[in-house]
């Protein structure tokens, strides 16, 4: 952790270099808060969360966000991580996102 603290450009480095992965030229990386606690809850709902059931106990088996879009919102896509992501972490399964364009 201090290794990148003291060093935030190894982040990208190891991103490009070790992994292959690509990484926009830039001119500065900077350390920013970790902190994720959202002070003021914030209103998200998808439009429909499913999840596939599997085995005797019914254990989630994956979880599926849908959202149906019947317009463009250009805020949506920085959204959609958080629905799956929060999906992901509550029901503890591989969860994915069907977007359907309905516009």
């Amino acid at each position: 952790m201090e290794l990148f603290k003291n060093r935030p450009t190894l982040a990208a480095e190891m991103l490009h270099d070790a992994l292959g992965h690509p990484v926009p030229t830039f001119t500065e990386a900077r350390v920013e808060s970790s902190d994720f606690t959202e002070i003021v809850p914030s209103d998200r709902r998808a439009d429909v969360v499913v999840v596939l059931l599997a085995g005797e106990q019914q254990q989630p088996a994956m979880a599926i966000v849908v959202e149906v879009q019947l317009g463009v919102d250009a805020d949506k896509p920085y959204v959609w991580p958080v629905y799956v992501t929060q999906t992901r972490a509550r029901h503890r399964c591989p969860t994915g996102l069907l977007v359907i364009d309905h516009a």
